[in-house]
This record gives structure tokens, C-alpha cells and sequence, in this order.
């Protein structure tokens, strides 16, 4: 297997070819020839239409030339093999400014896709990587096939030359081409994707709450029996009890066994607890208890990794368990969804201390198939005007007509009734970020009166979405 990339051919100029909606696209000529080689000289400033050498001049500031770009250099971007995985695991740590941890590597091995991971190339050398993982997104009535994106970054010696706009054209491309309508990812940093047409569609939730202070509205269901579980009992709950709220919720991915393995090998050691209910196991959570004495006595910390419900009673129990484990002081959970039942069951609201999160970033690849695979909670008729810089094809008026039993999207030559960009189409595109507050940002812009809030009643879904999975 090779272990660096295959020598450089020069590069033929590229010839535009015709998509099935007609776009005249040279990035299709480039995914036919399986991208051979990608140079420096690329720059994301032709891209973005900034001045060559990185960031825009300010009024009045002369320009330089990017100090970190050596001209004339190839870099090839190409899919990885199986032998490459490591060296590309290494190359992402490294742009993440982090050490590269042999144990977690080993443990998530099992979820990389080597054929949709994708690494820039100087030499033998990986300067760039970006990886995708096969998922079905649950989106509101229904589930879309998405592409989970994951370890995208650049070494600290090879930024502002393009590389990221590079591969993020080429996953794209290639996202497009398997069919699937959808690519989301988590952002490291929230300025960089909108560039690329991702919104901001899935808000998370962090909370700390102390015990003592804890305690529940009279009423609250929490009857149901709880077990502690080993890691065969909670693997099978995490993939059974999930499941049933992937089918409702927006927002999720689904999960395969190695996913599921990977979340309970990267979390270390954790206890589980499970809630047995009339429909079998009907909560879960995985949780670890950090000691600490303190002069008035125990002060541990409970960290909840991870804890699903099915039911309301279901979860006011799981919650009720961990909220009593004695000698716990303060409990800590994140990656809640954004309307946390348990802020509803607290007797005291402000005994739960909450920080909004961002959590997923959605990008519409194919607006058509997008719009056509998601359900609406009332009758919707309306013009969308979207614009689309880096994926054109999706550029144009698109008249979506539908309702809670199905929908279709087809291109139109009619007046529009909103006009927008397809990162804030992707915002909404969930139900759990408003039209409104958009158009009151600025963002969207109302062509005919009354359609902002008709687009934010038929965008809209209950529950909102929640992101349980980090990839």
C-alpha cells in the first residue's frame, strides 16, 4: 500500500461539464478524473474573491503577499488508503493544536471511512485533511441521507493557501455525487463554514445544578425502576432506546454498532443506569462520579455523558436518579437539547445554571432533494429565491409546496417570497431556527408581505432538533 501520494502529472486544464440541472460546473470535470492534483496556486481567495495573499485589506492598508505561501509547490488531494489512516489522524491533531492520542485513534478506527476521507498532499507529507462519515439524518418527518463531517483542519504551516477551500470543494463534490442531499458537521470555530453554505441549524445545551437544591415540582412522574448496567446491557440500550428518538427528533444521526463501541470507548470509565418501563428499556444514562472532600464534607461531581429518555416518566426518573446519588454535590451535563424537559421538573428554574451551545451546522447540497425530503407541520406554498456561490447548482427561485403528509421543491420562474442565502436556508431547514429572527437580523429578506411569518409557521417543528452524537 502506498504510503505517500502518487507522483505528480501535470495538471490538464479543466473542461466544464453539464450537471443534470444544466450548471456548467469544472468541479464535475474534476471529481471524474478523481481531482489528480490540486496546487498551491488554488487559493481560496479566487473562491471567496478576496485579494490574493489571505485575509481582505483593510481601507488604507497595503498589501502583502500571505507570508506562509511558497508558490510553485504541488499538493495533491486525493482519498486516503487504509494504511494512510494514522498519518492523517496525526496531521488533524496537529491543526488542532492538540496531541495526537494513540488510544482514542485506536478506539474510533473503527468509524473512519477511508474512501470519503480526503488529505492534502506536499510530498509524503499530509498538510490537510478532511473525513466524512455515512449517516441518515433525522430531519422533521423523516430522515435524509447526510454526510457527517469530521476532521477537517490544516497544518499551522500550510494555512491561507487554499487547501481548506480545496477540500472543501472536492468533499462537496463528491457528497453530491453519492446522492445524499446533506452535510453537517460540529464547527471548531463558527466563522469558517458559512463561506461553504452551512448554517448553524441545531442549538445544544451545557448545565451544572447543585443536589442540594434539586428537587422536584410535586407531580413529576419518577416511578419506574432503575438498575445499574454493565457495558453489554448499555451498548444494547444506547442502540435500541436512540433509535426511537431518531425517529422522532430532528437533528440526530443515526448509529452503527462501531459508532456506539467508539462512544463508550472514548468516554473512559463510566457507570450506566437504565429505567425499565412497560415497553422495555425507556432510559439510559452514562455518567462518571469525580471524588472531592472539602471542609464541610463530600463535594464529588456527577458528569453526565449521555442520558435518553422515551418517555416523560422515563426521563424523570433517570434524572431524579442521578440528581440523589449520595455524596454528589453538583451534577454536570451537556450536549442537552435546547428545550431540557428537566428545567420543566425543577421546582427552583434557577437551580439549573444553563449556557446555549452552538451544536450542528447543516449544509442543503441538494436544495431539491432537501426541501422535498422533509415534512411541514401546516399546508405550505411559497417562492424561496436562494443564493449560492459555492454550490451554484443550487442557485435560483425554488417553489416549495406541502404539508404534513409530504412536500415537493421544484424550480420556478415565479416572483419570490423570501430571498436568502442558502446557510440561512440550512439554518432553518431543522424547525428549530425561526424565519423570524433571521429576517430581524437581516439575513432573509421579505419580497411580499406576510411571508416571513408563513415561512417561520412552516419551517417550524416540534420538538425542536437536539445533536446527541459528536463526530
Amino acid at each position: 500500500m502506498p504510503t505517500g501520494p502518487p507522483s505528480a502529472t501535470p495538471k490538464p486544464e479543466p473542461s466544464p461539464t453539464t450537471t443534470g440541472c444544466g450548471y456548467q460546473c469544472p468541479a464535475a470535470q474534476y471529481l471524474a478524473s478523481n481531482y489528480s492534483t490540486v496546487t498551491s496556486r488554488l487559493s481560496r481567495d479566487n473562491a471567496i474573491r478576496r485579494p490574493r495573499g489571505g485575509r481582505p485589506t483593510a481601507p488604507g492598508e497595503p498589501r502583502h503577499a500571505d507570508p506562509v505561501e511558497r508558490r510553485g509547490v504541488d499538493v495533491v488531494i486525493r482519498t486516503i488508503e487504509p494504511p494512510e489512516v494514522e498519518a492523517c489522524s496525526r496531521a488533524a491533531s496537529l491543526a488542532f493544536s492538540q496531541p495526537f492520542d494513540k488510544e482514542r485513534f485506536e478506539a474510533g478506527l473503527d468509524t473512519v471511512e477511508p474512501d470519503r476521507t480526503l488529505a492534502a498532499w506536499e510530498g509524503a507529507t499530509v498538510v490537510a485533511t478532511a473525513g466524512a462519515s455515512t449517516f441518515r439524518l433525522s430531519v422533521p418527518g423523516g430522515h435524509l441521507g447526510a454526510a457527517g463531517v469530521r476532521g477537517v483542519g490544516v497544518v499551522p504551516t500550510h494555512r491561507r493557501r487554499g487547501l481548506l477551500t480545496g477540500l472543501m470543494r472536492r468533499q462537496l463534490d463528491d457528497v453530491r455525487g453519492r446522492g445524499e442531499p446533506l452535510a453537517c458537521l460540529w464547527a471548531s470555530e463558527s466563522r469558517i463554514y458559512r463561506r461553504f453554505g452551512y448554517g448553524l441549524a441545531v442549538l445544544g445545551l451545557g448545565w451544572e445544578a447543585t443536589r442540594a437544591t434539586a428537587d422536584f415540582v410535586p407531580g413529576i412522574p419518577v416511578h419506574l425502576p432503575v438498575r445499574l448496567a454493565d457495558d453489554g446491557e448499555i451498548r444494547t440500550a444506547m442502540t435500541e432506546v436512540h433509535e426511537r428518538l431518531w425517529r422522532t427528533r430532528p437533528g440526530m444521526v443515526d448509529r452503527s454498532p462501531a459508532w456506539v463501541d467508539y462512544r463508550l470507548r472514548r468516554r473512559g470509565d463510566l457507570s450506566h443506569a437504565l429505567v425499565d418501563g412497560p415497553s422495555g428499556v425507556e432510559a439510559y444514562a452514562s455518567y462518571q462520579v469525580s471524588p472531592g472532600w472539602g471542609v464541610g464534607g463530600p463535594e464529588h461531581e456527577l458528569s453526565v455523558a449521555e442520558a435518553l429518555a422515551v418517555t416523560p416518566e422515563a426521563e424523570g426518573t433517570i434524572w431524579r436518579f442521578l440528581l440523589d446519588t449520595d455524596l454528589v454535590r453538583t451534577v454536570r451535563a451537556g450536549f442537552r437539547p435546547s428545550d431540557e424537559p428537566l428545567a420543566w421538573m425543577l421546582a427552583d428554574t434557577q437551580a439549573l445554571r444553563r449556557r446555549v451551545t452552538d451544536a450542528l451546522w447543516v449544509r442543503l447540497v441538494d436544495i431539491e432533494l432537501a426541501l422535498s425530503g422533509r415534512r411541514y407541520p401546516a399546508d405550505v406554498q411559497m417562492v424561496l429565491e436562494v443564493s449560492d456561490a459555492f454550490c451554484p447548482w443550487n442557485e435560483g427561485r425554488w417553489l416549495v409546496e406541502g404539508g404534513p403528509d409530504g412536500a415537493r421543491c421544484t424550480r420556478t420562474t415565479k416572483q419570490p417570497h423570501l430571498s436568502l442565502d442558502t446557510a440561512d436556508l440550512a439554518a432553518t431547514f431543522l424547525g428549530g431556527v425561526g424565519v423570524g429572527p433571521l429576517v430581524r437580523a437581516g439575513r432573509i429578506t421579505e419580497r411580499a408581505p406576510g411571508a416571513a411569518a408563513h415561512a417561520h409557521r412552516a419551517l417550524a417543528w416540534d420538538p425542536p432538533p437536539w445533536a446527541v452524537t459528536f463526530f
